[in-house]
C-alpha cells in the first residue's frame, strides 16, 4: 500500500464536497480550525454552488473540484466536507492515477466509504475520519483532535470496552471498512471491496434492524464474511424498528451471521456517526487484540 506523506506545519489543504450540500458558516469555522493547525486551506471552487437541492453542486462540478484538488501538486490532503449521497455519481469518472506518485491523504466517513474503496483497489492508503462539517461540535472535540493526531503522524492505539458478544482472539491485516450502507452498494462495481484476510470495519446509521440483517446477509452471500482476519464494529446509530418489530440487537445480528467463523470478533470500537469518531488508515496494516479486558487497533505500519 501507498502511504500518503504526513502534514507538517504549512502544509497546504483543500476542502470540497464530492456528495451533500455544506453550509458555508461551517465551511469557514472548519477552515479557522485547521489554520489553528498551521495549515493553508483551498476550498473547492464549487464548494458553495446553488446548482441543485441536495448536491453541493453538479455532478460536472464536484468532479471538476475534485480532479483539480487531485492533481494540485502543492495540496497535500484533500477533506471530503461532509457525506450524505453523492460520491458514487462520479467515482467512476474521477483519474486517481495521479496520487500513486503524489500520494495525498484523502479524509472523510460516511457516504466517502465509496471514495476509500475505490482507493483500496490502486493501493492508495486514506483515512477514515471525522468532516469538516462536524469540525466545531462540541460533541467532536474528541475525533478532531485524534484527526489531527494522526494526520501529523501521531496516531496511537483504539480501544474498546469488552463486550460479552465479542470473540476472542488476534489478528494482524490491513484495515477496511466503514458505512456498511456503502461497503454493500459497492458490490458488483469496479470498487466493490476484497475483504480476504483483511480486518473489516463497519458501522452505519438511520437504518431498520431488518436492514441492518439484510446487508449482512448480503455481504455473507457475496462471501465477503468467510476469510476475514477478523471484524471490528463500531457505532450503530439511530438504528429502529420498523412496522414490525425484528427482535434483535445490532450485536445479536451480526453474531448470529458470523457464528461459523472463528476470527476475532470486536464491538464497542469508537468509529462511525457518534461520538467519539477515532480515525483509522484504510490500507493501513494493523493488530486488532480481542480480550477478556475489551479490545484494541493497533496501528503498524503500511504494507
Amino acid at each position: 500500500m501507498i502511504r500518503p506523506p504526513y502534514l507538517t506545519q504549512g502544509s497546504t489543504v483543500a476542502i470540497i464536497a464530492p456528495a451533500r450540500k455544506l453550509d458555508e458558516e461551517l465551511a469557514l469555522k472548519a477552515k479557522n480550525v485547521l489554520e489553528s493547525w498551521g495549515l493553508h486551506v483551498k476550498f473547492g471552487k464549487h464548494l458553495f454552488a446553488k446548482e441543485h437541492s441536495y448536491l453541493s453542486a453538479s455532478d460536472t462540478n464536484r468532479k471538476a473540484d475534485f480532479q483539480e484538488m487531485i492533481e494540485d501538486e502543492n495540496v497535500h490532503a484533500v477533506f471530503c466536507a461532509r457525506g450524505g449521497y453523492g460520491s458514487t455519481r462520479i467515482l467512476d469518472q474521477l483519474d486517481f492515477e495521479k496520487l500513486l506518485t503524489k500520494p495525498k491523504w484523502i479524509i472523510g466517513f460516511s457516504d466517502i466509504t465509496s471514495i476509500h474503496l475505490k482507493l483500496q483497489t490502486l493501493g492508495i492508503e486514506s483515512i477514515h475520519g471525522t468532516m469538516p462539517v462536524l469540525f466545531t461540535s462540541d460533541e467532536q472535540k474528541m475525533s478532531v483532535v485524534s484527526l489531527q493526531a494522526l494526520l501529523f503522524g501521531k496516531g496511537d492505539v483504539m480501544q474498546a470496552a469488552f463486550d460479552s458478544l465479542n470473540r476472542i482472539g488476534e489478528a494482524t491485516a490491513s484495515l477496511l471498512g466503514g458505512n456498511l450502507s456503502l461497503l454493500v452498494d459497492s458490490l458488483g462495481t469496479r470498487s466493490a471491496l476484497d475483504t480476504k484476510n483483511k480486518i473489516l470495519i463497519i458501522e452505519d446509521v438511520g437504518e431498520y434492524f431488518y436492514k441492518i440483517d439484510r446487508m449482512l446477509v448480503q455481504l455473507k452471500r457475496a462471501d465477503k464474511l468467510s476469510e476475514l482476519a477478523g471484524l471490528v464494529v463500531g457505532h450503530f446509530t439511530n438504528i429502529t424498528e420498523s412496522t414490525l418489530a425484528f427482535g434483535e440487537s445490532v450485536k445479536e445480528i451480526v453474531r448470529f451471521h458470523t457464528k461459523e467463523y472463528s476470527y476475532p470478533l470486536a464491538f464497542n470500537f469508537p468509529i462511525g456517526h457518534h461520538q467519539p469518531n477515532l480515525p483509522f488508515i484504510q490500507g493501513a496494516l494493523a493488530k486488532l487484540s480481542v480480550t477478556t479486558h475489551g479490545s484494541s487497533l493497533l496501528t503498524l505500519k503500511s504494507e
